[in-house]
């Protein structure tokens, strides 16, 4: 995706992997100063030659692949889908084949910018979600979980989720549930409300409500010493690569003016994924 037009931008890989965008890319991220990335997969292999090419710039690139979600849900932009628990298994397995680094659930839908509190068809069960990361965990392998409202991200956070992308709408005791060592990362892309604000091109007044909303919990999550790191979803519309990551940080300076120790926080956030998800260890039962 290109932060542009993502049926355009996936069309060029749509027949194989385009290599010149892939290294374009990579060189965005390397003159940015960037050496580390974990990125959220896709279903024609581009993000698997971008892990292959990444060294040569300089940088880490961690990748699941594919993600997987449910049949009829949300998700097929960025992956493939199962419809019962055996195809579930299945396509687990076969991203560890493919040799990803963990596994990504798309465990709900995206958000709904012409009314706050409104998601995209799903979510996926909580049984499912349960099983889903008992499989993954099984293989070793951490799970990165896209979910959005308060009811699914506990569900993921009680399942034993190892980070939760995106995190909207979240309650401020689901939020308390990102403290402690053993507890789920946080990273919360607040970068893609921001890049879309005052354009005109959605509701303004549901879309500030959202974005101050997530605002208002990356502050929470700040002050409560909570698990939480930097992420974009660079790609999504307006937030083009690499600039998402820089946006995120200035939004998260602003959500949390005032306290101190932001950055120490935000160091303790990326040294956990990087032990959980490039290290394949302390990975939670």
């Amino acid at each position: 995706m290109d932060g542009i037009n993502y049926r355009k931008a996936v069309a060029i890989h749509r027949e194989s992997p385009c290599e010149a965008v892939v290294r374009e890319r990579l060189a965005a991220y390397r003159d940015a100063g960037i050496t580390f990335v974990r990125d959220g997969g896709d279903g024609y292999g581009v993000s698997m030659l971008a892990r292959r090419l990444a060294p040569e710039y300089g940088i880490r690139y961690l990748s699941p692949s594919f993600a997987i979600h449910k049949k009829g849900l949300y998700g097929a932009i960025v992956g493939h889908s199962f419809e019962d628990e055996t195809g579930m298994k299945g396509l687990i397995e076969r991203a560890a084949e493919d040799g990803a680094d963990f596994i990504k659930l798309m465990a709900s839908g995206i958000l709904d910018f012409s009314e706050y509190g409104t998601l995209s068809p799903g979510p996926l069960p909580r049984k499912e979600i349960i099983s889903f990361i008992r499989c993954a965990h099984s293989l070793d392998l951490a799970v990165m979980v896209h979910v959005n409202g308060d009811e699914s991200v506990r569900a993921c956070i009680e399942a034993g989720a190892d980070s939760i992308e995106h995190g909207f709408y979240m309650s401020a005791e689901t939020l308390s549930l990102f403290r402690g060592e053993d507890a789920p990362v946080w990273v919360p892309t607040v970068a893609v409300t921001d890049a879309i604000l005052g354009k005109g091109e959605f509701n303004e007044e549901n879309l500030l409500k959202i974005h101050t909303s997530q605002m208002a919990n990356i502050r929470r999550a700040l002050e409560t010493g909570a698990n939480i790191a930097l992420g974009s979803d660079c790609g999504a519309y307006r937030l083009p690569h690499p600039s998402g990551l820089a946006n995120e940080y200035r939004c998260f300076l602003q959500a949390g003016e005032g306290l101190s120790g932001i950055d120490a926080v935000l160091e303790r956030g990326e040294a956990i994924i990087r032990e959980r998800f490039a290290e394949r260890r302390n990975i939670r039962k």
